[in-house]
């Protein structure tokens, strides 16, 4: 059986990791390291975090960037109910939110306590198959005969990776729309011929392209899928400092005083 290591030394290390990143010159630098809503260092985000837990060893902690803190992706799904109230604000009849399990349960859960409009919830397992050229995305019959014959149906899912899978649905139902956390690039998405006429609400794009993620609903071989946080395993400290600053210049742009409805 293996030895968990005290929570102390692992903090040490990571938080020493963590302070070559925020040992830079610029001012602008230091100032990014910190959650863009609550103004939380990252440093400190991480001991809180990672204090006491059970479910990763001291010899692993090391490998996990940060790149979205739990209130940073809060703050996407606030922007992307918003942009949905608004699209959805004369609807009559409720529209039908469907989100795929496992993984969009808590982006699910995020976004739809601040929706305004009439709506219907459900969770639906899908099963995935990898052939030569694409993913097929197969739903139990039951579930696909049903979402066929709403009028308005959305697809929640917490990250949107090649696009292939969003194709997949399309094929079986017509007129699905697609939500979702982060989109890795929806520039590309929206450029392919199959994607054009496919509405897309999202909270943040382009993620880095060599990425890893762990956290928010994306499982690590089955686990950790409930850390709050997103979190990267591949990405250089430069290509994760990168991130972040993009991304709090985006959701600082969004204008959000707080992320919570009520």
């Amino acid at each position: 059986m293996r030895t968990r290591q005290l929570w102390s030394t692992s903090c040490n290390r990571t938080l020493k990791r963590l302070s070559s990143i925020n040992n830079c010159n610029s001012k602008k630098c230091a100032e990014k390291m910190i959650c863009s809503v609550t103004g939380k260092p990252v440093k400190d985000i991480l001991s809180t975090f990672f204090k006491d837990r059970g479910d990763v060893l001291e010899s692993e902690v090391k490998k996990f960037n940060l790149l979205a803190t739990f209130d940073e992706c809060k703050a996407l799904a606030v922007d992307t109910a918003r942009r949905m109230n608004d699209y959805y604000k004369d609807v009559t009849e409720p529209v039908t939110l469907v989100a795929l399990l496992t993984g969009a349960y808590l982006y699910a859960s995020l976004l739809t306590v601040h929706l305004t409009f009439p709506y219907t919830l459900h969770f639906v397992k899908v099963s995935s198959y990898k052939g030569e050229r694409q993913e097929s995305v197969v739903f139990d019959e039951e579930d696909l005969r049903e979402l066929k014959e709403k009028r308005e149906v959305v697809l929640i899912d917490e990250y949107v990776d090649s696009g292939h899978t969003i194709f997949s649905i399309q094929e079986q139902i017509k007129h699905v729309k697609i939500c979702s956390c982060f989109v890795k690039d929806a520039d590309a998405i929206r450029k392919h011929p199959a994607f054009k006429d496919i509405k897309m609400f999202y909270g943040y794009t382009p993620m880095p392209k060599n990425s890893w993620l762990i956290g928010f609903g994306l499982d690590d071989n089955g686990l950790r899928r409930g850390w709050a946080h997103l979190f990267d395993i591949k990405l250089s400290e430069s290509e994760v400092k990168e991130f972040r600053e993009r991304l709090a210049e985006h959701i600082k742009g969004l204008n959000i005083n707080g992320v919570d409805r009520y």
